[in-house]
């Protein structure tokens, strides 16, 4: 009884220590059992009376618990089910949750056995990382200037819309197109210079060339 009760309690502590949520509940979110990391994620002190609260009603969105509720009934578990949850304090913050579904010898349903981690900072730098490229994308659609994103063999890959109206002559998608092609030939060796220095420190460049866009060509 002794070893039994150290495995116990040794298993208790792997529990309460490890970074991520550990639960076990209803399915009808009623929560039979939870690790001190849960009860931290949710804002709660870690010997707060989990017989108060309906894992369920944490989600902030209601139809949430009912969605994951689909999914594991569907296959029987569920893996990185992200929703947000408001925590005991009123702040919203995301989850990632995995559990799966335990059965009686029937096959009836006893209990979710699951891990939730708490992804908010995740998701914040994700958002952020969103907002950051949309800004770019705004700066890059709407300039005058002409940009040009090519691979490392010079084949292009995108065009600004102030690029596609300038080569909008060419009669062939320019996608996949070696942009020497739009290069005149008597500059094809500086062209090809100057996109050689890209891949050498200080990995910059600055050249004037003369392109095969209308008629005469122009300078860019």
């Amino acid at each position: 009884e002794e070893a039994l009760r150290k495995s116990e309690e040794r298993y208790r502590d792997l529990q309460d220590n490890i970074p991520v949520g550990v639960f076990r509940c209803t399915p009808s979110g009623v929560p039979l059992s939870a690790n001190r990391s849960l009860l931290r994620i949710l804002g709660y002190d870690a010997d707060f009376d989990l017989s108060k609260i309906n894992l369920k009603d944490a989600f902030l969105e209601n139809s949430t618990w009912k969605t994951l509720n689909e999914k594991i009934a569907s296959s029987g578990d569920i893996y990185g089910f992200e929703a947000a949850v408001r925590r005991r304090d009123g702040k919203t913050i995301w989850i990632s949750l995995s559990a799966k579904l335990v059965l009686n010898e029937k096959g009836e349903s006893l209990h979710y056995d699951g891990i939730a981690e708490d992804i908010t900072a995740q998701k914040t730098t994700l958002e952020k990382l969103r907002q950051n490229e949309e800004r770019y994308r705004t700066l890059v659609d709407n300039t005058t200037d002409l940009i040009l994103l090519l691979d490392k063999d010079g084949n292009i890959l995108y065009l600004n819309p102030s690029a596609w109206k300038e080569v909008q002559s060419f009669n062939q998608d320019l996608i996949g197109m070696d942009v020497i092609n739009l290069i005149h030939p008597v500059d094809h060796e500086p062209a090809i210079k100057a996109f050689e220095d890209l891949f050498s420190p200080p990995n910059q460049t600055y050249v004037e060339l003369r392109t095969t866009i209308g008629e005469g060509g122009r300078w860019y």
